[in-house]
């Protein structure tokens, strides 16, 4: 949609996440960063994605631990088999692929943005975000310096760390079912 907008002139600029721009930047369309040379670094360090929950859910911690260890296992699908992974989303979600060309370039430059680090073992660390408190009260600071927000506040009572415990599956038995899947469509 926003590559659409912008090739109708409808917008002239968007701020997007690295994923985001890898989706732009894959399925055609020429972008260029407008960041101050002396805010990259800054930028560079901020926190790009989490699990994120409302106040309300955020006890449940069975939960969140489903939501992030599904998420895993989704990504672990689109690692092992990527071909088999767009022929469930071209299904799924068949406006994502009016234009497969569109559709293949938009996953393709997801992918490229959000693969998880490996483990020496050749397993995958996958994440709820980043728990590191600092980055994220940088991450505040950032938007109370730029008047987004009236001040600054520690986040570190937000920040929930269920990364071991969304880790904690058989991934070969889940590469396996990704391996199986038809890829034929």
């Amino acid at each position: 949609m926003v590559r659409i907008a912008l090739e109708e002139g409808r917008i002239d600029a968007v701020g997007a996440s690295a994923g985001d721009l890898g989706v732009l930047k894959n399925s055609g369309v020429d972008i260029r960063s407008i960041i101050p040379e002396d805010q990259k670094e800054q930028l560079s360090s901020v926190p790009s994605g989490a699990l994120l929950a409302t106040e309300e859910v955020s006890d449940d911690l069975k939960m969140l631990i489903g939501v992030g260890r599904a998420s895993a296992k989704g990504f672990l699908i689109a690692y092992t088999n990527p071909e088999a992974t767009l022929c469930i989303m071209a299904e799924r979600i068949p406006e994502e692929f009016i234009d497969p060309e569109v559709g293949r370039a938009s996953f393709e430059g997801a992918l490229e943005f959000t693969t998880a680090p490996q483990n020496d073992d050749g397993t995958y660390e996958f994440s709820a975000g980043n728990d590191d408190v600092q980055m994220w009260n940088d991450y505040v600071e950032l938007y109370a310096n730029g008047g987004i927000l009236e001040e600054a506040f520690d986040m570190e009572p937000y920040i929930i760390d269920i990364n071991d415990e969304i880790n904690d599956f058989d991934q070969a038995e889940v590469v396996e079912y990704a391996e199986g899947l038809d890829s034929d469509c």
